[in-house]
């Protein structure tokens, strides 16, 4: 199986087993599904991905259910002003522990999942500085009994993301909210996975993340709609693209503990 197919079978196990099932009911629900082969390969794949599900349910049910354990959030709405253009932050967190975020993915840590947990990260903390006027850098409004947070934990298979609290997170929130404005008009040169390498490995690393080789065809620049948004615009790792990586995650690698 495909590294695909076997993220679709995690996807797929992944609320059983949070939900109580052991490896072997598992490995039943695996062989009655598409995504791997018929066989001994399959069969293998299937008791290998199966065990792997039921251990990483076991470390979220550790954490999501152990000391400390809050009632699941509700729903909360986060209305911002962004140079005078009024946006609705809507969410549901899955969970929250001594007053920190939970998030998981049984798969590895990748750019888009540390993107999506600072994106939560921060749009749970505007809805505590909006219950405290005195502290808003930019005008929001949310419930008064926001509650607080301390940090976000983002659980993978191969490592956890810890995010520490932000001094403004409205602000935060703003400027990424400017950036998605910018994207619904023209593309937006920002690409996690090559982003992502140019802050942590620099430029020749970004430059082999995006361009695609016989032994490299799934690099990120080979993706069809960014073939189709970019054409004729230049070379898509220039400037803007720097400066946009920066802008996207520089505030989270700060935050990174």
């Amino acid at each position: 199986a495909d590294p695909l197919a076997r993220h679709a079978l995690r996807e797929r196990l992944l609320p059983f087993a949070l939900a109580g099932r052991g490896a072997d009911a598992l490995d039943t629900l695996a062989r009655a599904g598409p995504e791997l082969p018929d066989g001994p390969l399959g069969a293998a794949a299937s008791a290998h991905e199966s065990a792997r599900v039921a251990a990483f349910a076991r470390q979220v049910v550790g954490q999501r259910d152990g000391p400390g354990a809050q009632p699941p959030p509700r729903a909360q709405t986060l209305t911002i002003t962004v140079d005078g253009q009024v946006w609705t932050v809507s969410g549901e967190p899955p969970a929250l522990v001594d007053g920190s975020l939970l998030l998981w993915r049984a798969g590895r840590l990748r750019p888009v999942d540390r993107l999506a947990a600072w994106l939560t990260h921060l749009w749970w903390h505007a809805l505590r500085e909006a219950a405290a006027p005195s502290s808003r850098e930019t005008p929001v409004s949310a419930p008064a009994s926001a509650p607080a947070l301390a940090v976000t934990r983002w659980l993978a298979l191969d490592e956890h993301l810890v995010l520490r609290p932000p001094a403004h997170a409205a602000g935060l929130l703003a400027d990424l909210l400017r950036l998605f404005d910018d994207g619904m008009r023209a593309p937006l040169p920002f690409y996690p996975k090559t982003a992502w390498a140019l802050l942590t490995s620099g430029a020749a690393a970004a430059r082999r993340e995006w361009t695609a080789t016989a032994q490299q065809p799934r690099a990120e620049g080979a993706d069809a709609a960014y073939r189709l948004a970019l054409r004729g615009l230049g070379d898509p790792l220039g400037e803007a693209f720097e400066a946009t990586a920066r802008r996207v995650f520089g505030p989270l690698i700060e935050h990174t503990a």
